[in-house]
């Protein structure tokens, strides 16, 4: 997975440090023995050819598998988010119809739609934290209670226990009859 933009051409280097030591070291030694008349043939051009035609072929495999996967990641991403807005809507619609109704108070109701919107927003936050195995929380500290994201901190995946804390507070809503 991309995190950065920026790539270092120094943590390339490092990384084929073994690949690239052999490569100059077999190139120079072709051009020592080429200039000094002690080597002179070459490759025919049929061979570099079939090499290039299968490199190209093989990159080109590469770079679609790349692609399908990315475009798979994104519209699985598209979806999560327009579930989330979705379930944001849907809260607030019924909320503010058993405000409405007078099964509770409005302030009852906006402080339940303000946890539970807030909660799933923290989950997108989380769940891309974690995809991407970054551990700053502090994104969504904002957007939960003290003591749930103190809670949080110390479980080893924060967006499955977001759900189970999002799921609870659900059914508590509908038995408090705010749902």
């Amino acid at each position: 997975m991309i995190l950065r933009r920026m790539f270092s051409p120094v943590k390339v280097a490092r990384y084929l440090q073994m690949e690239l030591t052999l490569t100059i070291a077999a190139s120079a030694g072709a051009f020592v023995l080429y200039s000094r008349g002690l080597l002179s043939s070459g490759l025919p051009f049929s061979v570099a050819a079939i090499l290039g035609s299968a490199l190209a072929i093989f990159i080109a495999f590469r770079n679609n598998s790349a692609y399908g996967r990315w475009w798979e990641a994104r519209t699985i991403w598209g979806g999560i988010i327009n579930s989330s807005r979705a379930f944001a809507r849907q809260i607030i619609a019924n909320a503010d119809n058993a405000a409405a109704s007078g099964k509770v108070t409005a302030e009852q109701a906006e402080a339940y739609k303000r946890e539970i919107v807030y909660r799933t927003i923290a989950f997108a936050h989380a769940l891309r934290l974690h995809l991407r195995r970054q551990t700053t929380a502090e994104e969504y500290r904002h957007l939960l209670p003290a003591d749930e994201f103190a809670a949080l901190q110390t479980k080893q995946n924060p967006p499955n226990i977001l759900l189970q804390t999002q799921g609870i507070r659900i059914k508590e809503g509908v038995r408090a009859e705010v749902l």
